[in-house]
């Protein structure tokens, strides 16, 4: 395989490895010990770390989908 293709899909592999994720088990525990206080920038975060995620994991699919072009030009 080309080193083009290789490199293609190790960047589709970090952003999906990269995109940001919640800790829910923390926000869980702080939730509990502010009585339920920090509910509402879990919320957020959450909210936040989707929407992040979602243009990672898009942007990992169009570098797979150019990985796939270089195998189908011949860059094997």
């Amino acid at each position: 395989m080309s080193n083009h293709y290789q490199a293609t899909m190790l960047r589709a592999d970090r952003l999906r490895a990269d995109a940001p994720k919640t800790n829910h088990i923390l926000h869980l525990i702080l939730t509990l010990i502010t009585a339920g206080l920090w509910v509402f920038v879990w919320i957020i975060v959450g909210l936040s770390n989707q929407h992040r995620a979602h243009y990672a994991i898009k942007e990992a699919k169009q570098h797979e989908a150019r990985a796939l072009r270089i195998l189908e030009e011949g860059g094997l």
